[in-house]
């Protein structure tokens, strides 16, 4: 009772600070956006610019083959300051930050009831855009990450990658291209995987791009859009995800790596409150998921599939 105490007081307390954290946040971007759409209501063709964005989704409690359930809260934000030569020519410097909470039930003999428990992923990118000649452009993102449960251990087990891809203007409404991607991994083969760049406005509503990718996603997904109004936009976005960390010092899975990766579907509503902030609202979920341990040295423990985990969470984003 008292653990289940506390972890209900965990909960509510961790829920408080987030709505604080956001409603102060809402207000704090719209006063800035109002004052910046009466000066300037659209981004400047040159210049230095920043984007902002907060927000945290909820993952539903999802059986685990052999038996056994999990439920993951997860809280992030996403920071970055740019400097653009020209409408075509970008480079920008991103910080992101996730907090994930995993609680585990039920799991009989499957490693101890509680294999990892609050994971931290923090990453810095320098994405760069260029465009190359008329017709081609291509872009890079290094990226330098870590992924740890606990925090201390965050310098010692870094790693990262990149994406590179090249995109050609085969007509006004399409430009496509391949793209490559290669990321170290925690005591594991680096993963090497085909990205590609498409941005294709289907009709003057639809459009089909590559989308934006978290910090620890494999490759940036898909997004298809649909452009409503001048209000709301609809977006369905689909990619992999693998997140792979170094777990805690304690345990029987001490020190060792905790491993997450399936494929991640969702369905957004992206309301424009201002010309420079927009609420998204998300529902979705991860499908052919497993969760895996292993020891210090890279060998599999233990592994359980899990199907499909429906999501559903938010997030606010501001540009100025």
């Amino acid at each position: 009772m008292v653990t289940l105490q506390m972890r209900i007081d965990i909960r509510i307390g961790f829920l408080i600070q987030f709505a604080t954290t956001w409603i102060w946040l809402v207000q704090l971007g719209l006063c800035a956006a109002q004052e910046a759409s009466k000066a300037q209501p659209s981004r400047p063709s040159s210049g230095w610019s920043s984007a902002w964005q907060l927000g945290g989704r909820t993952q539903a409690a999802t059986r685990l083959s052999g038996g056994g359930r999990f439920d993951v809260s997860q809280f992030g934000f996403n920071a970055s300051l740019g400097y653009q030569e020209q409408p075509s020519n970008r480079m920008a410097f991103s910080l992101s930050y996730q907090q994930r909470a995993y609680e585990f039930q039920s799991l009989g003999r499957w490693m101890e009831a509680q294999p990892w428990d609050q994971v931290h992923f923090l990453s810095l990118s320098l994405p760069i855009r260029r465009q190359l000649t008329p017709d081609w452009s291509m872009m890079f993102i290094p990226t330098l990450r870590t992924m740890v449960e606990d925090l201390s251990d965050a310098d010692q087990n870094m790693t990262g990658g990149g994406i590179a891809g090249f995109s050609y203007q085969i007509s006004p409404r399409l430009r496509l291209g391949p793209g490559f991607g290669v990321l170290t991994q925690l005591e594991d083969d680096p993963s090497f995987f085909p990205v590609i760049v498409v941005d294709w406005d289907i009709s003057d509503q639809w459009r089909l791009s590559t989308g934006r990718g978290a910090g620890a996603s494999q490759g940036p997904g898909l997004t298809l859009s649909y452009d409503w109004n001048d209000s709301w936009d609809f977006l369905l976005s689909g990619r992999y995800e693998r997140f792979r960390f170094r777990t805690d010092r304690q345990g029987t899975t001490a020190h060792g790596i905790g491993e997450d990766q399936s494929g991640s579907l969702y369905l957004m509503a992206a309301y424009a409150m201002l010309p420079n902030a927009k609420l998204n609202l998300f529902t979705g979920g991860h499908f052919g998921g497993s969760l895996s341990v292993e020891d210090g040295s890279g060998h599999q423990i233990s592994e359980r599939n899990y199907g499909f985990a429906p999501l559903i969470g938010f997030n606010l984003d501001a540009r100025f």
